[in-house]
């Protein structure tokens, strides 16, 4: 899949390692109510948005929490993506999740399908909004000195991300070899 292993390899999570079966009608519906209770106009808000704005209010976090755990439990593992993960941790690579979703989701997946978990979680709270456009993973990829990265994705988002970085860019999309 990956010819030579990468010094940091960056993992989106859901629809790359993850498909997570969350019920985003019902979650907008309570982050809609919890909105309104804030004097918040929610309409022209994503989810990831209006969570954010949210974030004081700990009824928010915890029901993104709640919907995303459920997701996961009623979601499927992407085999070849959680291969990849898998080899690269043990290869020695440094392995990273940077995702929209929340940090609880991820340490969950990561401690029920006993893989090795990442150095480090960049979720929607250490983002604070687009991944491609947040200073957190550069500033770290620049922390760690590293010379050879690659993004291992699904959206046009995480492939800006790696342009960003002048990493590489592996399409979880597409079919692996």
């Amino acid at each position: 899949m990956v010819e030579q292993a990468p010094e940091l390899a960056i993992f989106d999570f859901d629809g790359t390692l993850f498909h997570l079966a969350t019920d985003y009608a019902a979650l907008r519906r309570r982050l809609d109510t919890l909105a309104a209770d804030a004097g918040i106009s929610s309409g022209e808000l994503g989810i990831h948005e209006l969570s954010l704005r949210l974030e004081a209010d700990p009824r928010s976090g915890e029901a993104v929490a709640a919907a995303e755990l459920e997701g996961l439990r009623a979601g499927a593992d992407a085999a070849g993506a959680v291969e990849l993960y898998r080899s690269l941790a043990e290869s020695g690579a440094t392995t990273v999740v940077v995702t929209h979703n929340g940090a609880e989701v991820i340490e969950e997946f990561f401690r029920s399908r006993g893989l090795p978990p990442p150095a480090a979680i960049f979720d929607r709270r250490v983002l604070a909004g687009p991944k491609d456009e947040s200073s957190a993973v550069p500033d770290y990829v620049h922390e760690l000195g590293v010379r050879s990265v690659l993004v291992v994705g699904d959206s046009p988002a995480d492939q800006r991300l790696a342009e960003r970085l002048g990493a590489d860019f592996l399409d979880a999309t597409t079919e692996w070899r």
